[in-house]
């Protein structure tokens, strides 16, 4: 039996954003009381080498599994 990890939300975007950058793409956090929270979502990918909005709305979860940045034994803890 494998124990889950609960891995805070800000190091998961470090890993995340380590990954897209490779690519040239920036992992961005919209502010709740931002006037483009409703546009943006709250997490949102740049590409920075264009830029350009890549992403919009993503599930930081999903996002980061697809990436390789969280483990099979690991969830966000927010």
């Amino acid at each position: 039996m494998q124990l889950v990890r609960k891995v805070p939300a800000r190091t998961i975007e470090r890993r995340l954003n380590r990954r897209l950058f490779k690519e040239g793409l920036e992992l961005k956090k919209c502010r709740v009381n931002s006037a483009d929270y409703d546009r943006l979502g709250r997490y949102y990918v740049v590409d920075f080498t264009k830029g350009r909005l890549e992403a919009v709305d993503i599930e930081l979860d999903k996002w980061a599994e697809h990436e390789g940045a969280l483990g099979s034994h690991e969830v966000i803890a927010y």
